[in-house]
């Protein structure tokens, strides 16, 4: 099963995703990769964990999710909905009071 069909799962999924230390690894594939495939799944991933609640958002925020979510905007991913997954997130995220 993959990471994204997991936090599909349920709270308790996304909640065992969160534990076991996955969003960074999640923003290094946005940061690092310039596969449109595996910028989709990331940015969707990303977007599925921190729509959980204050705790999921804060602990994107820390990981460095925002920066890699903007220049995936920014970039030319040539899988539309990678934008729209790391719009989603930046959303989000952005519910935040920091």
């Amino acid at each position: 099963m993959s990471l994204l069909a997991t936090a599909r799962g349920g709270v308790e999924m996304r909640t065992a995703i969160m534990q076991a230390g996955a969003v960074l690894p999640l923003v290094e594939l946005l940061r690092e990769t310039t596969a449109p495939a595996v910028q989709e799944a990331a940015a969707a991933a990303l977007g599925i964990l921190c729509a959980d609640g204050e705790a999921a958002q804060s602990t994107l925020l820390r990981a460095g999710a925002v920066p890699a979510l903007v220049r995936l905007l920014g970039s030319d991913a040539s899988v539309p909905s990678s934008g729209s997954f790391a719009k989603r997130a930046l959303m989000l995220a952005s519910a935040l009071d920091v």
